[in-house]
């Protein structure tokens, strides 16, 4: 995950801060899923975590592939994603895209246009209406229900509910204040009281109606949420450390590290699903002393054939040198800094020397 990390903060450096950060969760009530469990003589969503992870899956890759064919928010140019599982075992998803230039969100009214923090109408828009309804309603909490489990030390752990506002809202260090007006016509009801805008999490209506499931979108262009963002999303699954000790007065302790694997988590393991996903892809550029780089060999295998290796001696950093003072890709090789070296040149592995490729993005 720290790889990972790393991996997408090299992104950021080539493309800027990402534009938009996406949370989608797994909807057990999705018709995919009940199908196949009617004609399994009534199991349960917990009972068949191979049917939601498979179908999680597709609606995930779907997801991805829709934002970026460009028609709800624009031509996407980079991605990042991470899998992860709710304690309760539902997989969800977050997501970061880079627009391009033209299709950044600059201005209140360009965030307006694809997010929302709004109730519908439920006159105009009825499904749209019930979908928020039922995905995009934060407890409600507070006043309204003091007993709520986002609560810690007497306040809404997701700063519910939220202030209202007449327009959307920029800050230097946070996500946007999103435009919530205080109108006491759209509501909807929750544990029997009247629930308003302040409790809506910020939602794009395109992308609820197409997938029925909770789908948190945010504005994050701000550069101070970088590193929050990109570690929020590599930091790896939930851990708990227990103690075990036998003599209290040892100062020795012994620890286990555990982890809870849930049954859809395991069964996305099962099936080799990817955890981590990017485009464009990174490359790593390994550094290291003249004569001291790594050679990797067999246990058993003699130490004179592995000296005697052909290619043990050529590394990527050796091959930036050659392409430097080479006469037929030096006038290339030289515009470019080894970080730039992936951007015209292919690493052959097997071969051991770099290739160009007409600049093209590997």
């Amino acid at each position: 995950m720290i790889k990972h990390y790393h991996d997408a903060m090299t992104l950021c450096r080539k493309y800027g801060p990402p534009d938009l950060f996406i949370t989608f969760t797994c909807n057990p009530k999705w018709p995919e899923i009940i199908r196949v469990l009617r004609n399994r003589h009534g199991d349960k969503p917990e009972d068949r975590p191979d049917i939601v992870a498979r179908v999680f899956k597709m609606k995930h890759d779907d997801l991805i592939s829709y934002v970026k064919s460009g028609k709800p928010f624009g031509k996407v140019i980079a991605d990042v994603a991470t899998i992860e599982f709710q304690k309760r075992g539902l997989p969800h998803s977050h997501m970061l895209f880079w627009l391009a230039e033209n299709h950044k969100c600059y201005s209140a009214a360009d965030v307006d246009s694809i997010i929302c923090a709004e109730i519908p109408d439920k006159e105009a828009e009825p499904i749209l209406y019930d979908v928020v309804n039922q995905f995009m309603i934060h407890g409600p909490c507070g006043v309204l229900n003091p007993k709520a489990p986002c609560i810690r030390e007497n306040k809404c752990k997701k700063s519910f509910p939220r202030d209202y506002k007449e327009d959307t809202l920029f800050e230097a260090n946070a996500f946007p204040v999103y435009r919530r007006r205080d109108d006491g016509s759209k509501f909807v009801m929750k544990i029997d009281v009247k629930v308003d805008n302040a409790f809506v999490v910020p939602y794009n209506a395109e992308l609820l109606l197409r997938y029925n499931a909770h789908i948190n979108i945010e504005s994050c262009s701000q550069s101070m949420l970088i590193k929050y963002l990109f570690k929020y999303i590599s930091k790896g699954p939930d851990r708990a450390r227990v103690g075990f000790q036998s003599n209290f007065t040892d100062e020795i302790a012994m620890y286990l590290n555990c982890r809870y694997i849930s049954p859809p988590e395991a069964a996305w393991r099962l099936f080799e699903y990817p955890i981590h996903s990017r485009h464009p892809p990174v490359e790593l550029l390994k550094i290291h002393l003249p004569g001291q780089q790594t050679i990797a060999f067999g246990q058993n295998q003699p130490l004179t054939s592995v000296i005697a290796r052909q290619g043990s001696e050529d590394t990527m950093l050796i091959a930036w040198f050659h392409a430097n003072a080479n006469n037929s890709t030096k006038t290339i090789a030289n515009k470019l800094t080894y970080a730039e070296f992936p951007s015209a040149f292919v690493w052959n592995n097997d071969k051991k020397f770099g290739l160009y490729v007409n600049g093209a993005l590997h």
